[in-house]
């Protein structure tokens, strides 16, 4: 699984956490703080140290240019 710092994970990314899957809503880069939702739509804000890396299942695709 790929490491990625907090501040650049993008919505639509896929982490496992508290023995759940979940889906990254948002990230408030200027409050640290990442929304979640897992698979039954709860849905819970958590927040992050500046330089703190997470281990990402997935990673959407962007196509740079």
């Amino acid at each position: 699984m790929p490491k990625q710092n907090a501040f650049a994970v993008r919505p639509g990314s896929k982490l496992r956490a508290w023995d759940e899957d979940w889906t990254v809503i948002d990230n408030n880069t200027l409050n640290r703080t990442i929304t979640l939702e897992n698979n039954s739509g709860y849905q819970k804000r958590v927040r992050y140290t500046a330089g703190q890396e997470l281990m990402l299942r997935s990673i959407p695709f962007h196509k740079g240019g």
